[in-house]
């Protein structure tokens, strides 16, 4: 059987490399659907009238049906907080930012090459060839449009008793279990 050793250097190097790309992939995820904090990412409402509101949902990364379907359960559960039954789509808005913030770590092998140690004593010099490797590792920021951030906006009117059948109208309680589920 064969052992392979890494060399303290290449060792080094690799965990190095994984330590940044742990982090910089934990710094630039954000969880699922959450209520808006720190930098904004989550939902948030603003009340317009009684029973009028503006739903927002901030996200980045995510797929705008995503992002869409994170802002009607959050109409959906704003409507029964707030002791309604359903809720009419007044005005939808979706915008979409591109963010040029990307960061890239690599790490390659730059060369293989066999080196030798001479060795000279009382009785003569020997030869001992070894090989060595050389590796490099690179940190580079880019420019490009990669991470998207996109904003869903609803503004809604909640109601109770019947619904409304000729307008965008929903039924809160089957949005909440229905995207709660996703």
């Amino acid at each position: 059987m064969k052992r392979i050793w890494i060399k303290p250097p290449a060792l080094l190097t690799f965990s190095l490399l994984t330590f940044s790309f742990l982090t910089l992939t934990g710094c630039a995820s954000n969880s699922g659907y959450q209520k808006a904090a720190g930098y904004g990412y989550g939902y948030s409402e603003t009340v317009i009238s009684d029973n009028r509101y503006r739903v927002d949902y901030k996200a980045r990364n995510k797929t705008n049906s995503t992002v869409r379907h994170y802002a009607l359960r959050r109409a959906a559960e704003l409507t029964l907080e707030k002791g309604y039954d359903w809720f009419v789509v007044v005005d939808r808005d979706l915008q979409l930012e591109q963010s040029n913030n990307t960061i890239q770590t690599s790490m390659s092998k730059m060369s293989e090459r066999e080196s030798a140690t001479k060795r000279c004593g009382l009785l003569g010099c020997t030869t001992e060839p070894y090989p060595a490797s050389s590796y490099g590792m690179g940190l580079h920021t880019d420019t490009g449009d990669r991470a998207t951030k996109a904003i869903a906006s609803l503004e809604i009117r909640l109601g109770k008793g019947v619904r409304p059948e000729n307008v965008e109208s929903y039924d809160a309680r089957e949005v909440r279990d229905n995207l709660s589920r996703q």
